[in-house]
């Protein structure tokens, strides 16, 4: 596991943290924070922002016009990462704010990666299947196709992984036999 990843979720319980205390809801600063990652993508703001060059009292100057335009919460901590030189974990506290807003929910996020695309009813039944194993209320599933699994499937729930692909299976045998 990352340095970033860890230091990422300890900025995430932060800031959730602060948003359950002004009772905040999780998922229209989720949305809200989305839009803002966007708009600094479009605009190239992020890579100046990131810029090692620049102090931090100029990159907190670029952002001073986002202070009227967005909710004072995700200005705050903005700022807060800015000042800490952490603005490039902003992407990774996002997503770690989107797990616990689907765990809270009972929602899970299945990545499934597969040979071929999955039929209607194949689908229905990873989802089944995926809310007993994690008795989950929901699940998403995100689908990848990838020939080079050969059959069979690859899932990413979390931290969690299921390789039941022909791929993982070969390649687990020949770690065996090349092992005794």
């Amino acid at each position: 596991m990352s340095s970033n990843y860890v230091l990422a979720k300890r900025y995430a319980r932060a800031f959730l943290s602060i948003l359950k205390e002004n009772k905040r809801n999780l998922q229209d600063v989720v949305d809200e924070t989305k839009t803002l990652m966007k708009s600094f993508r479009e605009t190239g703001l992020d890579k100046v922002i990131l810029n090692p060059v620049l102090d931090i009292s100029t990159k907190k100057e670029l952002i001073e016009p986002l202070k009227n335009k967005i909710s004072s919460d995700i200005f705050s901590f903005l700022e807060f990462l800015v000042d800490k030189n952490r603005f490039s974990l902003l992407p990774f506290i996002l997503q770690s704010l989107e797990e616990t807003l689907n765990e809270e929910s009972g929602r899970i996020v299945a990545n499934l990666e597969v040979a071929i695309p999955l039929t209607d009813e194949l689908k229905s039944n990873f989802i089944e299947y995926f809310k007993k194993k994690f008795n989950a209320k929901a699940v998403d599933i995100v689908e990848v196709v990838n020939e080079k699994i050969i059959g069979g499937f690859r899932a990413k729930v979390g931290d969690y992984l299921i390789d039941a692909s022909i791929k993982g299976s070969l390649d687990k045998a020949k770690r065996l036999l090349l092992a005794n």
